[in-house]
């Protein structure tokens, strides 16, 4: 049977989703080899056909583990999904492996329901079985190598503890740990591929505007399209009306000179209207999507660059006044020279402001089109 497939990222996933921040931590999928051991698409009890894997910055390794109890008897515990805390402690006093903090943890017992498991630790399993009443266990040929990755990780970081987090392999198909990422590319754009969002941005806004001056003008029907009724008391009708007024006068009109109804004119329009609208959805959706990546990206930039620019004057400020100091450099020079790298940091941040205020001049220009269209 192959080492288990799934990547650190995915196991990050899971950790953000159950808001685990640790240095080190450890993740229990239980189920996740479904479709081969025992009946398909069902969890197994005595077998290793869960997963447990132990994440942190320097090491990422996954192995074969137990996450059941290896018999069905009423009244066993199985530990509920979740974040459970373990710190170093011995298995029945007899060989170093991980102990609950509290010693309690929920569980739900065959034929009984909740309740609070007790001392279900994670330790060595065996090779005929799985050794579990409730614990987590590793097959015998990995656990030597699990407890000291674990260990020395604890140690690295400074934890006293470490999370367990147990999760459902039908969960984790479902899709229910997949966070939201922003590609790589997006944090990386430079500016020329800004300004092509812009000019990609500002298209989007003028068509959207124009087909919102185009549904907002009175829909003009050509002179000849009805015919002029003979009757003085007969209604006259408008070449140009609002769509539902020119509906209802010719529906009238049709009806006492026997002439057939406007409906198929009626519903072009309508079928020509409701295009127009999606269209303009579609260029909204657009134009918002671009500018909140514009909006990201330019704070990110602008806000990185004035925090370093402010370091780096403070660091040379320290420095020149040492140096002047020890070399009795006249008073006179030091200040000139001080005013000048304050006057051009000066200028660079008043550059920041002013590209600040037109960024947010853009996102206003947003905002009134928004509520134009509304």
């Amino acid at each position: 049977m192959n080492k288990p497939q799934i990547s650190s990222a995915e196991a990050a996933d899971i950790l953000a989703a159950n808001k685990v921040s640790d240095k080190i931590a450890i993740i229990g999928i239980r189920g996740y080899y479904l479709d081969s051991f025992g009946k398909r698409g069902e969890n197994d009890r005595n077998v290793y056909d869960d997963v447990i894997l132990i994440i942190s910055a320097r090491k990422f390794e996954t192995f074969r583990a137990n996450a059941d109890p290896s018999v069905y008897r009423k009244g066993i515990a199985t530990m509920k999904t979740g974040v459970h805390r373990y710190y170093k402690g011995k298995h029945k006093n007899r060989y170093w492996a991980l102990r609950l903090v509290g010693e309690q943890v929920p569980v739900t017992r065959d034929g009984q329901g909740s309740s609070i498991g007790v001392a279900l630790n994670i330790h060595k399993g065996g090779n005929r079985t799985t050794g579990s009443e409730g614990c987590q266990t590793l097959m015998p040929a990995d656990w030597d190598d699990f407890i000291e990755i674990v260990y020395d990780e604890m140690e690295f970081y400074g934890q006293k503890t470490v999370p367990y987090v147990l999760i459902d392999e039908k969960e984790r198909r479902a899709g229910k740990f997949k966070m939201p990422h922003i590609l790589a590319k997006e944090l990386t754009l430079d500016d020329r591929e800004i300004d092509n969002l812009l000019i990609r941005f500002d298209k989007d806004e003028l068509a959207a505007k124009q087909q919102v001056d185009t549904l907002q003008n009175p829909v003009t029907l050509p002179a000849n399209t009805l015919p002029t009724p003979k009757a003085e008391n007969q209604p006259q009708l408008s070449s140009v009306a609002p769509l539902q007024p020119v509906q209802e006068i010719f529906n009238e009109t049709a009806e006492s000179l026997a002439l057939p109804s406007l409906g198929g004119y009626i519903e072009k329009a309508q079928e020509t209207v409701s295009k127009a609208q999606g269209t303009i959805g579609g260029a909204i959706n657009t134009a918002t999507q671009i500018k909140d990546v514009i909006d990201m990206l330019n704070s990110h930039k602008d806000s990185k660059k004035s925090f370093w620019t402010v370091i780096t004057q403070t660091i040379f400020h320290v420095f020149w006044a040492i140096i002047a100091f020890f070399i009795g450099l006249p008073r006179e020079v030091w200040i000139v020279v001080t005013v000048i790298v304050a006057a051009v940091a000066l200028i660079y941040l008043y550059r920041q402001i002013s590209l600040g205020k037109i960024r947010e001049t853009a996102r206003l220009k947003v905002l009134d089109l928004a509520e134009y269209l509304k």
